[in-house]
Order: C-alpha cells, then sequence, then structure tokens
C-alpha cells in the first residue's frame, strides 16, 4: 500500500463516533435505529457466520461448557438479551457439539425476531422472543452482549434478569470504567445517532450485585473499529468520560462458580 493510500485510509476513520453527554435518553434524544432496514441488514451480515463471536473474546462459550454439565438430562437453558439473528447460539453450538443439549432464548424487537424466522432454519433449541420472559421462568445463564447500554432503564432491566435466578450473568462489551459518573452519549452508526450509556463501573457493579449476587470476573473487551484494533473512538468525549477498553463482567449467585 502506498503513503497516500494508507493515509487515505487513515483519514476514513472517524476520530469519534460517541459525542455529547446527558442526564437521560430524553435529553439526548437521538433515533430508534434497531429496527431500520440497515441495523438488520447488519445483523444478518454477522449471523452468516456461525463463528462471528466465538473469537471476539465472550466467555459465554467457557461457562456453558462449565454448567453444561450440571443440569443433568435437562437442557442448558441460556436467556441471550439482545443477541440479533443468533450468532452468539451458532457460536456456543460449535464449543459444545451439535448434539448439546441447549435451550436457547433470544430477546429482540419484533423486526429482529420477524427477520429471524424469515431467514434462519427451524431449530427447536433456539427461540425469538419479543418481550422478556416473566420473571418466575427460571434460567442457567443471562448474556447480554453490546445490549443493555441501549436500554434507557437499565437499572430496572438489571432486576428483571437478576430476578430469573441464574447462575451466572454475563455482560460483554460494556462501556464502563472509571468515570466521573454514568451517564448518556449518542452514539453514531450508518447515519443514526443512538442513545446509550456510558457506565461508571463500580454503579454498574453496585446495581449488579444485589440477590446474592457477586462479581467473580472482569477484564477488558476490545473489538476492532472499522477494521482497525485501535481503542473505542471517543475524541469528541471530554477525556474524564473516554474508554481505552469496553468490558466484560460475569456476577454469579453464590460464587458458585
Amino acid at each position: 500500500m502506498t503513503a497516500r493510500a494508507d493515509a487515505i485510509r487513515q483519514s476514513a476513520v472517524p476520530n469519534s463516533i460517541w459525542e455529547g453527554l446527558y442526564d437521560s435518553f430524553a435529553q439526548a434524544g437521538g433515533d430508534a435505529a434497531f429496527e431500520s432496514a440497515t441495523w438488520l441488514d447488519q445483523i444478518a451480515s454477522a449471523s452468516r457466520t456461525a463463528t462471528a463471536h466465538s473469537g471476539s473474546g465472550y466467555i459465554l462459550s467457557i461457562v456453558a461448557a462449565v454448567l453444561a454439565n450440571r443440569t443433568g438430562t435437562a437442557p442448558l437453558r441460556v436467556l441471550d438479551f439482545g443477541g440479533g439473528l443468533g450468532p452468539t447460539y451458532f457460536a456456543l453450538m460449535e464449543h459444545l457439539g451439535q448434539t448439546a443439549r441447549i435451550d436457547f432464548h433470544v430477546v429482540e424487537n419484533a423486526a429482529v425476531c420477524r427477520r429471524a424466522r424469515e431467514v434462519l432454519p427451524s431449530d427447536s433449541r433456539l427461540t425469538f422472543r419479543e418481550t422478556l420472559p416473566a420473571a418466575d421462568e427460571h434460567f442457567d445463564i443471562v448474556h447480554a452482549g453490546s445490549s443493555i447500554q441501549y436500554v434507557d432503564d437499565w437499572r430496572g432491566l438489571l432486576g428483571h434478569l437478576r430476578a430469573f435466578g441464574s447462575e451466572a450473568m454475563i455482560f460483554a462489551d460494556l462501556p464502563a470504567g472509571k468515570i466521573p459518573a454514568t451517564t448518556a452519549t449518542l452514539q453514531h452508526y450508518y447515519g443514526s445517532r443512538i442513545p446509550c450509556w456510558l457506565f461508571r463501573l463500580d454503579e454498574f457493579c453496585a446495581a449488579a450485585t444485589r440477590d446474592g449476587y457477586v462479581l467473580t470476573y472482569q477484564a477488558p473487551f476490545r473489538r476492532p473499529y472499522f477494521g482497525r484494533n485501535i481503542p473505542p473512538p471517543m475524541s469528541a468525549l471530554p477525556a474524564a468520560y473516554r474508554l481505552n477498553d469496553f468490558q466484560q463482567l460475569m456476577f454469579v449467585r453464590g460464587a458458585r462458580l
């Protein structure tokens, strides 16, 4: 690649895809991008690769392998909040084997669930749900990858997820760190501006470690931006709110894992 071509490629990477600090989603405004044709096309593209999430640092497959040995003849029940068209399920099956006993539930919006039913082959182990199950329904694992930050009432959602009584709750690709306060911001995505949260890490952990849950795993989570291994592009935010990495956290009920 010539120096000029490399310079063009470098300049094509935005300095920031997050901008503004707000007290709430209502104050931030933004767009409802998650039912747009662009969003549906993007997640459809990702789902065509069964290993879309298998090499990106997700720990779900490891945790599932451990817990699958404890369920006896019953299938391992997994809830994946905001799981798109199921790439995490397909990666999990790749790790555990196609004969694994799994009951995998993806919670998504109506447009994503409709697309899933149109394009995915029928699989009795994979269910798409447009609403959260009732709080008294039990799941062995709750997983939320790059999703809870887009929920306005994230504390209420955490309470609902804890109520499932799962042995493990995993939050991956979570924008959290040692920032002054949990704050709303706007994330640019293919012409849309999506309201999302940046979490003060200790505040998120305090909200999650209730009802017997304790934090047992924490590690930086980095995924590529614009095909490059770079920190999240956040130069438009004040320096105190920029994150070098997102996080992957696991909370275990009674610290049994």
